[in-house]
């Protein structure tokens, strides 16, 4: 990496090999307390997961794509990323290239236009506030289902109205 100013954070836990030309932009910051870590997802670029297993891309959900669309920020993602979280847009991620690894990933971006970065941030904005939505819904349907319940077994007016 050429660019004076690129720095890449390693946050969470996790042993993470550093290649040699990167000695100096790289920080490892495993422990910091939540109300730093969520700022610095924010204040970033990108995210770029590092799952620590394929299970992440079948069937465990990973809190780091959570907090990145928390967040904000827009994820550095291939093809198998978006297939296991199907609600992410490609308007809304850094696609890497179905050759590229992640440091090709990161180049691309950092050759970005500020413009280009910024209509991914806005487009993660609007997905955020879409998947907050379709998440209130369902919370909203949940706690109706549990109150039809509960009148049901209680004998109230919703039990005779259903029988």
């Amino acid at each position: 990496m050429q660019d004076k100013h690129f720095l890449l954070r390693l946050i969470g836990r996790g042993d993470v090999a550093i290649p040699h030309d990167l000695h100096g932009k790289v920080v490892k910051e495993p422990d910091l307390p939540y109300p730093e870590y969520y700022r610095t997802v924010q204040e970033a670029l990108a995210v770029l997961p590092a799952f620590a297993s394929d299970v992440y891309y079948k069937s465990k959900a990973s809190s780091t794509v959570a907090t990145a669309i928390t967040c904000g920020t827009p994820l550095v993602a291939d093809q198998e990323l978006l297939t296991a979280y199907s609600y992410l847009s490609k308007k809304a991620t850094f696609v890497k290239g179905p050759d590229d690894d992640d440091a090709a990933g990161m180049a691309h971006i950092l050759s970005m236009a500020s413009e280009e970065l910024l209509v991914r941030r806005e487009a993660n904005f609007k997905l955020r506030s879409k998947l907050f939505i379709q998440n209130g819904v369902v919370v909203d349907s949940i706690l109706q289902a549990l109150h039809r319940n509960r009148s049901a077994e209680s004998g109230g007016p919703e039990a005779i109205m259903q029988r």
